[in-house]
């Protein structure tokens, strides 16, 4: 027996969705953590060329003591680790707010906000496929939520 859904029973979805205070919150955070996340790591990137470009190595093979106590003292680094902090908090915090079914897809924005700020600090256009994915990802993201 199939059940045929109509534009009234939608709403009523999408009304209770909204209704619910948990999802009202958890929803922000779990965005709120892949910007975090998104940020942190081109921070943290960040450092890490200024200290293979102060060191004059590369940290391919790996990171001398040197190395690390100079990302230690890059504000770029620090600042992207305090930010990846602040994306585990926001993601624990909205899991005690909504479901990990609902809070775990929404992490994946963090990986388009990536490649949009590294298109943007590369000043390389994504591509047309790119985007194309971009949106089938924040599309198909926003489906299964609701």
């Amino acid at each position: 027996m199939t059940r045929t859904i109509g534009a009234a029973d939608v709403g009523e979805h999408l009304a209770g969705v909204f209704q619910n205070p948990g999802l009202l919150m958890g929803i922000p955070l779990a965005l709120a953590g892949a910007v975090f996340m998104s940020l942190g790591a081109q921070y943290q990137h960040r450092g890490v060329e200024k200290v293979e470009r102060l060191s004059g190595s590369d940290a391919a093979t790996g990171l001398s003591w040197v190395q690390v106590r100079g990302l230690l003292t890059r504000p770029s680094w620090i600042a992207g680790t305090l930010m990846l902090a602040l994306a585990i908090i926001c993601q624990l915090a909205a899991l005690t707010k909504a479901p990990l079914i609902v809070v775990q897809p929404l992490g994946a924005i963090a990986l388009v906000i990536t490649t949009l700020l590294n298109a943007r600090v590369t000043g390389i256009t994504p591509t047309k496929r790119s985007l194309v994915s971009i949106f089938a990802c924040v599309g198909g993201i926003f489906i299964f939520v609701l």
